[in-house]
Protein backbone atom coordinates (compact mmCIF):
# COMPACT_ATOMS: atom_id res chain seq x y z
CA UNK A 1 0.00 0.00 0.00
CA UNK A 2 1.24 3.53 -0.71
CA UNK A 3 0.12 7.01 0.22
CA UNK A 4 1.17 10.34 1.69
CA UNK A 5 2.09 11.00 5.32
CA UNK A 6 1.94 14.37 7.03
CA UNK A 7 3.70 14.77 10.37
CA UNK A 8 3.02 17.59 12.83
CA UNK A 9 4.69 17.48 16.25
CA UNK A 10 4.85 20.23 18.88
CA UNK A 11 6.36 20.14 22.35
CA UNK A 12 8.68 21.79 24.84
CA UNK A 13 12.03 20.82 26.32
CA UNK A 14 13.35 22.17 29.62
CA UNK A 15 16.93 23.29 28.90
CA UNK A 16 19.65 24.31 31.37
CA UNK A 17 22.16 27.02 30.45
CA UNK A 18 25.71 27.71 31.48
CA UNK A 19 27.85 30.80 31.54
CA UNK A 20 30.67 31.31 29.07
CA UNK A 21 34.05 31.38 30.83
CA UNK A 22 34.98 31.20 34.49
CA UNK A 23 32.62 30.65 37.38
CA UNK A 24 31.78 33.82 39.33
CA UNK A 25 31.22 32.18 42.71
CA UNK A 26 30.41 28.73 44.02
CA UNK A 27 27.19 27.43 42.49
CA UNK A 28 26.99 30.20 39.92
CA UNK A 29 27.47 29.33 36.28
CA UNK A 30 25.02 26.54 35.54
CA UNK A 31 21.35 27.37 35.68
CA UNK A 32 19.87 26.20 38.93
CA UNK A 33 16.40 27.59 38.42
CA UNK A 34 17.05 30.30 41.03
CA UNK A 35 19.41 32.92 39.63
CA UNK A 36 19.47 31.89 35.97
CA UNK A 37 16.28 30.06 35.16
CA UNK A 38 15.95 27.02 32.96
CA UNK A 39 14.84 27.80 29.41
CA UNK A 40 11.63 26.27 28.09
CA UNK A 41 12.54 25.55 24.47
CA UNK A 42 9.45 25.30 22.24
CA UNK A 43 9.72 22.65 19.51
CA UNK A 44 7.76 22.38 16.28
CA UNK A 45 8.23 19.88 13.46
CA UNK A 46 6.15 19.38 10.35
CA UNK A 47 6.80 17.33 7.26
CA UNK A 48 5.16 15.60 4.33
CA UNK A 49 6.22 12.77 2.07
CA UNK A 50 5.40 9.42 0.50
CA UNK A 51 4.70 6.37 2.64
CA UNK A 52 4.66 2.70 1.75
CA UNK A 53 3.60 -0.31 3.76
CA UNK A 54 3.43 -4.07 3.61
CA UNK A 55 1.88 -6.72 5.80
CA UNK A 56 1.66 -10.46 6.17
CA UNK A 57 -0.84 -12.70 7.98
CA UNK A 58 -0.81 -16.38 8.92
CA UNK A 59 -4.04 -18.03 10.07
CA UNK A 60 -4.25 -21.24 12.11
CA UNK A 61 -6.98 -23.47 13.54
CA UNK A 62 -9.66 -22.55 10.99
CA UNK A 63 -8.81 -18.84 11.35
CA UNK A 64 -9.29 -18.84 15.12
CA UNK A 65 -5.69 -17.61 15.54
CA UNK A 66 -4.08 -15.08 13.23
CA UNK A 67 -0.48 -13.91 13.51
CA UNK A 68 0.38 -10.76 11.60
CA UNK A 69 3.14 -8.25 10.96
CA UNK A 70 3.15 -4.86 9.28
CA UNK A 71 5.94 -2.49 8.24
CA UNK A 72 5.66 1.13 7.12
CA UNK A 73 8.25 3.59 5.91
CA UNK A 74 7.78 7.26 5.04
CA UNK A 75 10.38 9.59 3.56
CA UNK A 76 9.56 13.12 4.73
CA UNK A 77 10.76 16.56 3.81
CA UNK A 78 10.41 18.30 7.16
CA UNK A 79 10.98 21.60 8.88
CA UNK A 80 12.22 21.65 12.50
CA UNK A 81 12.05 24.76 14.66
CA UNK A 82 13.29 25.35 18.22
CA UNK A 83 12.75 28.71 19.94
CA UNK A 84 13.28 29.78 23.54
CA UNK A 85 11.46 33.08 23.21
CA UNK A 86 12.91 36.04 25.09
CA UNK A 87 14.43 35.39 28.51
CA UNK A 88 16.49 37.31 31.08
CA UNK A 89 19.83 36.10 32.38
CA UNK A 90 22.19 37.53 35.01
CA UNK A 91 25.95 37.89 34.54
CA UNK A 92 28.46 39.24 37.08
CA UNK A 93 29.75 42.77 36.57
CA UNK A 94 33.50 42.68 37.40
CA UNK A 95 33.65 46.48 37.85
CA UNK A 96 31.30 46.28 40.86
CA UNK A 97 31.93 43.48 43.39
CA UNK A 98 28.96 41.20 44.12
CA UNK A 99 26.77 42.85 41.48
CA UNK A 100 24.90 41.18 38.66
CA UNK A 101 24.01 42.65 35.29
CA UNK A 102 20.73 41.52 33.68
CA UNK A 103 20.77 40.72 29.98
CA UNK A 104 18.19 39.78 27.37
CA UNK A 105 18.65 36.49 25.57
CA UNK A 106 17.01 34.29 22.97
CA UNK A 107 18.10 31.10 21.24
CA UNK A 108 16.40 29.70 18.18
CA UNK A 109 17.12 27.49 15.21
CA UNK A 110 15.26 26.39 12.08
CA UNK A 111 16.37 23.40 10.03
CA UNK A 112 14.89 21.97 6.83
CA UNK A 113 15.89 18.38 6.15
CA UNK A 114 14.74 14.96 4.99
CA UNK A 115 14.14 12.10 7.39
CA UNK A 116 12.55 8.68 7.65
CA UNK A 117 9.57 7.61 9.74
CA UNK A 118 9.48 3.85 10.28
CA UNK A 119 6.95 1.55 11.91
CA UNK A 120 6.95 -2.15 12.72
CA UNK A 121 3.98 -3.92 14.27
CA UNK A 122 3.53 -7.60 15.13
CA UNK A 123 0.63 -9.23 16.86
CA UNK A 124 -1.98 -11.92 17.22
CA UNK A 125 -5.76 -12.02 16.92
CA UNK A 126 -7.73 -14.77 18.63
CA UNK A 127 -11.32 -15.34 17.52
CA UNK A 128 -13.35 -15.80 20.71
CA UNK A 129 -16.69 -16.04 18.91
CA UNK A 130 -18.14 -14.86 15.61
CA UNK A 131 -17.20 -11.18 15.20
CA UNK A 132 -15.48 -10.98 18.60
CA UNK A 133 -11.63 -11.02 18.76
CA UNK A 134 -8.92 -10.65 21.39
CA UNK A 135 -5.99 -8.64 19.97
CA UNK A 136 -2.44 -8.43 21.33
CA UNK A 137 0.25 -6.51 19.45
CA UNK A 138 3.59 -4.76 19.80
CA UNK A 139 4.32 -1.59 17.84
CA UNK A 140 7.52 0.42 17.45
CA UNK A 141 7.43 3.72 15.56
CA UNK A 142 10.51 5.81 14.91
CA UNK A 143 10.11 9.48 14.07
CA UNK A 144 13.72 9.95 13.03
CA UNK A 145 15.40 13.38 13.28
CA UNK A 146 12.20 14.98 14.59
CA UNK A 147 13.44 16.96 17.61
CA UNK A 148 16.07 19.72 17.82
CA UNK A 149 18.08 19.45 21.04
CA UNK A 150 20.69 22.00 22.10
CA UNK A 151 24.04 20.33 22.77
CA UNK A 152 25.39 23.53 24.30
CA UNK A 153 23.71 26.73 25.41
CA UNK A 154 25.98 29.57 26.50
CA UNK A 155 25.09 32.91 28.04
CA UNK A 156 27.54 35.75 28.75
CA UNK A 157 29.64 35.35 31.90
CA UNK A 158 30.32 39.04 32.48
CA UNK A 159 29.30 42.54 31.42
CA UNK A 160 31.84 42.70 28.58
CA UNK A 161 30.37 39.58 26.96
CA UNK A 162 26.74 40.75 26.94
CA UNK A 163 27.14 42.27 23.48
CA UNK A 164 27.96 38.79 22.13
CA UNK A 165 24.51 37.59 23.14
CA UNK A 166 23.38 34.04 23.79
CA UNK A 167 24.46 31.15 21.61
CA UNK A 168 23.49 27.54 21.14
CA UNK A 169 24.49 24.53 19.07
CA UNK A 170 21.75 22.12 18.08
CA UNK A 171 21.53 18.51 16.92
CA UNK A 172 18.46 16.62 15.69
CA UNK A 173 17.34 13.54 17.61
CA UNK A 174 14.89 10.69 17.11
CA UNK A 175 11.58 10.23 18.89
CA UNK A 176 10.85 6.50 19.17
CA UNK A 177 7.65 5.11 20.64
CA UNK A 178 7.06 1.48 21.57
CA UNK A 179 3.65 0.23 22.66
CA UNK A 180 2.01 -3.02 23.65
CA UNK A 181 -1.72 -3.17 23.02
CA UNK A 182 -4.29 -5.55 24.45
CA UNK A 183 -7.85 -5.15 23.33
CA UNK A 184 -11.13 -6.63 22.26
CA UNK A 185 -12.58 -6.15 18.81
CA UNK A 186 -16.25 -6.51 17.96
CA UNK A 187 -17.55 -6.52 14.40
CA UNK A 188 -21.23 -6.66 13.56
Amino acid sequence: MAGIRHLKADGAILTPTWLTGAVFKAGFGYSDGVLNNFILLQQSTSGTGPVGSGDIEFSFFKQRLTLYAEVKAAFLVQSLTADSGSFTYYAPDPSLPNSLLPGAGRINRKVDKTAWNTTFEAGARVKLMQGFHLIVDWNRTGYLDTILIPTSVAIPANASQTQSGTTARFVSRDFIVSTINLGLSFQF
